[in-house]
């Protein structure tokens, strides 16, 4: 599978009443992300990895919301799913602060 671990997060931490566990995705996502360094690099790698592909927004929301049943979507006035995915690299980077110094060591 392509990206097991976004697809766990989102099927299984996302559900349709998602917002009973948290007040948004940060939330959320701080509760149910692996604290697993090695887990928390993985998600990572498959987000850059869906966000260097040329999926487009809408077959990102396909993916997310039909085919892993996700029930958070972004707010259509402010948020696009690309920017979700950005988001998630930010809250792995603040919990694991290593990942963060890594990747700024790749782009140089």
């Amino acid at each position: 599978m392509m990206y097991e671990y976004l697809e766990d997060f989102f099927a299984g931490g996302m559900h349709q009443d998602w917002d009973l566990d948290g007040d948004g995705l940060e939330d959320i996502f701080r509760k149910r992300h692996s604290k697993s360094l090695d887990k928390s690099r993985i998600i990572l790698q498959e987000i850059e990895m869906m966000l260097s592909s040329d999926l487009s927004e809408e077959e990102i929301d396909h993916l997310v919301t039909i085919e892993w049943r996700s029930g958070y979507e972004p707010d259509e006035d402010t948020e696009t799913w690309r920017g979700v995915l950005r988001d998630m690299i930010g809250y792995i980077h603040d919990m694991h602060p290593e990942l963060a110094d890594e990747a700024g060591k790749e782009k140089k």
